[in-house]
């Protein structure tokens, strides 16, 4: 098989792209326009036909090449129009140039590598939409009822399409520690650009929730592509929390997807809270491979 290391210069992104859209294990984060966003200067493996593309998200540090997973990239790796194969992923695999000495690589849950590739295996949640409303509710936790009940009972409003502007603003007010990275000076900017992106691209929806006061007090960012919606940026007030905006948010999502062949993928996760989070929807875990190799000198091989 003739694999081809492509510098992202030389990538043919109109290939690529269609590549992605037709692609049966196609995702949002493998476009060529996100990945701009979120690892500029991304390389690829690309077979000669462009049947068979991987990305490569690289950076370097201390004057070492590494690859790793960018911000709001939870799977990449192999993708086709067909399902790829052990041995066509193992071909790319062996295909990543010497020069990354770190690798740490998140595939998509279609990739599955040979035994003899060091990987692990993350955890993640999706609920499968494609049945009555209803029906789907029947599977939540007696907790989540509860809690959905409540933010009815506060009579909160609920924003079918927040204003990216007043999503920016909140992530920005936000103290948890999630928000405040994404809202560092740096990862601020790209994700402005990355807002704008999914919107011109028709790949996004913010679903917010207003108290009385008419007061923003939670809102998701849903990425949406390949019939997946994909629970992207949650932010949560203090008021929100106490309320159980978030429930309500998700289950508005639910409500107005249920019955179309679609998937809401939590995008995570290994922590034992938040996977008890997006099971109490029904959701059901579904695992990743994380490729993990270490090439770099002692002592720089310990250094993070």
């Amino acid at each position: 098989m003739q694999i081809n290391y492509i510098q992202h210069e030389e990538i043919d992104k109109s290939s690529w792209d269609e590549t992605i859209r037709l692609a049966s294990n196609g995702n949002l984060y493998a476009y060529s326009w996100y990945l701009d966003v979120v690892c500029p200067g991304w390389d690829a493996l690309i077979s000669p036909d462009y049947n068979l593309i991987m990305p490569l998200t690289g950076n370097k540090k201390y004057g070492f090449h590494y690859l790793y997973r960018p911000m709001l990239s939870q799977q990449l790796g192999l993708f086709s129009q067909h399902l790829p194969t052990k041995e066509e992923l193992a071909a790319f695999l062996e295909a990543i140039p010497s020069k990354y000495r770190l690798i740490q690589y998140c595939l998509n849950k279609f990739n599955h590598p040979e035994e003899s590739f060091d990987f692990i295996l993350h955890d993640s949640f999706e609920l499968d939409l494609n049945a009555d409303y209803q029906d789907i509710r029947k599977a939540y936790s007696d907790n989540h009822r509860r809690n959905i009940k409540k933010t009815v009972t506060a009579k909160l409003e609920i924003v079918q399409d927040l204003q990216a502007k007043v999503f920016i603003e909140m992530l920005t007010r936000d103290t948890s520690p999630g928000s405040q990275i994404l809202s560092s000076k740096k990862n601020l900017r790209q994700l402005s650009e990355l807002i704008d992106k999914m919107q011109n691209h028709k790949a996004l929806q913010i679903i917010g929730i207003n108290n009385q006061e008419r007061k923003p007090i939670a809102a998701v960012l849903f990425g949406h592509s390949h019939n997946k919606w994909i629970y992207l940026i949650p932010i949560n007030s203090k008021e929100g929390k106490e309320k159980r905006a978030l429930f309500a948010i998700i289950d508005r999502l639910i409500q107005t997807r249920a019955g179309y062949n679609e998937i809401l993928d939590f995008e995570g996760s290994d922590i034992p809270g938040l996977a008890q989070f997006y099971s109490g929807f029904g959701a059901h875990k579904i695992q990743y491979p994380e490729i993990r190799i270490n090439t770099l000198p002692w002592p720089i091989k310990y250094l993070k």
